[in-house]
């Protein structure tokens, strides 16, 4: 998904009680029009004292949208309209029940964030700022958790005046260390929709993917950078792992991200994938020395029964090298990006692949990235 990047002055101020307005003066307060019947910032405090009391996640259905619709300007509200008609688009060219839609929205809170975020504790009002457009920003410091160690995160709500009404025109998921850039609600929206019709995500980093096997354009994991993106962030994006284990301690428990050496996420992808997920730790991709642990390397397509691949459908861009195991011998194709395409040349010792079949799709880092120092 792209996501905008922004420039923010953030204005903060003494922390105030759970739930009030700061009494501290706010920047931009002074310039509320006088025909505004509240202030933005009241707006906004009502609206998230219903937030932390009923945690709303994905997009709020029948009596309770009707509810919050109340906060929402008629921009915002055509918005979400026009999601749900994308999704329901999604749900026609994609019928398999156990395929996970890949919309953004769909386990986020929309008014504090996605996964953990989408249930805050608590919250305070920050400040206040003006803009020139005549809008304001309204910062609100969101917390989850135990009181004694809270997670600590950021939103800010651009405010517009409707019919004497200030109401929500949208939001910003402000940038923090578990989230590399600010994002806004509209934009998580709107992400693989074409108005109302689900185009896929578009996105330039694996551009060569093979027509019946475009993946990566199409699924939520595409929030997911190599060697950008942590192991927290793999989990906020997909949740916990189907199975995880520590390929170093293979018939002992997990023993934690921080503390296993050679991790390994698994997700069931459909029926017919699994997507297992690679950090720098341990990792088939070549990673740049002083990459931390813990960064994400690769993303990893295996298919759970034969499929047979056809590689003079790949462009090429693709380069091919032999690989030679102890259970098999495949033929890896790479184009630079971090796109693999591997292909068995052997029969399989311990299961029924045929050469010719795929072996794994991966999705790593570029080549330019891995060859930095």
């Amino acid at each position: 998904m792209k996501l905008c990047r922004l420039m923010l002055v953030l204005q903060l101020v003494a922390p105030s009680a759970v739930g009030q307005v700061n009494s501290s003066p706010q920047k931009g307060t002074s310039h509320v029009p006088a025909s505004a019947e509240r202030p933005p910032d009241a707006v906004v405090r009502e609206l998230y004292r219903k937030v932390v009391a009923r945690h709303p996640v994905g997009i709020p259905r029948d009596a309770e949208m009707r509810d919050f619709a109340a906060y929402l300007s008629e921009q915002l509200i055509r918005g979400i309209d026009i999601a749900l008609a994308c999704a329901a688009d999604w749900d026609r060219q994609y019928p398999d029940p156990n395929l996970k839609p890949p919309f953004a929205w769909l386990e986020a809170g929309l008014f504090s964030g996605d996964d953990e975020q989408a249930s805050p504790r608590a919250f305070d009002i920050e400040g206040t700022q003006s803009e020139n457009d005549g809008s304001f920003r309204v910062y609100v410091r969101l917390t989850w958790g135990a009181p004694a160690s809270p997670w600590i995160w950021r939103v800010a709500a651009i405010m517009v005046l409707e019919g004497g009404h200030f109401v929500v025109d949208d939001l910003i998921y402000l940038r923090d260390e578990n989230r590399d850039v600010d994002s806004r609600l509209s934009e998580y929206l709107s992400a693989g929709c074409d108005g109302s019709r689900w185009v896929g995500y578009v996105d330039n980093r694996y551009p060569n993917e093979v027509p019946g096997f475009r993946f990566y354009a199409n699924a939520m994991w595409d929030r997911l950078t190599p060697l950008v993106s942590s192991m927290k962030n793999v989990r906020q994006v997909l949740g916990n792992p189907d199975e995880v284990e520590d390929v170093s301690l293979y018939t002992k428990p997990y023993p934690g991200d921080e503390k296993a050496s050679k991790p390994v996420f698994t997700y069931k992808f459909g029926d017919d994938w699994e997507l297992l997920v690679y950090f720098a730790k341990y990792c088939f991709h070549k990673v740049p020395e002083g990459t931390p642990a813990d960064k994400l390397c690769s993303l990893d397509l295996v298919p759970r029964k034969r499929i047979v691949f056809d590689v003079s459908r790949l462009p090429n861009t693709f380069v091919k090298i032999h690989i030679e195991a102890v259970d098999a011998g495949w033929d890896e194709y790479s184009d630079g990006t971090g796109l693999r395409y591997e292909v068995y040349t052997t029969h399989t010792q311990y299961g029924s692949e045929n050469p010719g079949d795929l072996n794994r799709i991966s999705y790593g880092p570029p080549k330019t990235s891995a060859s930095k120092h």
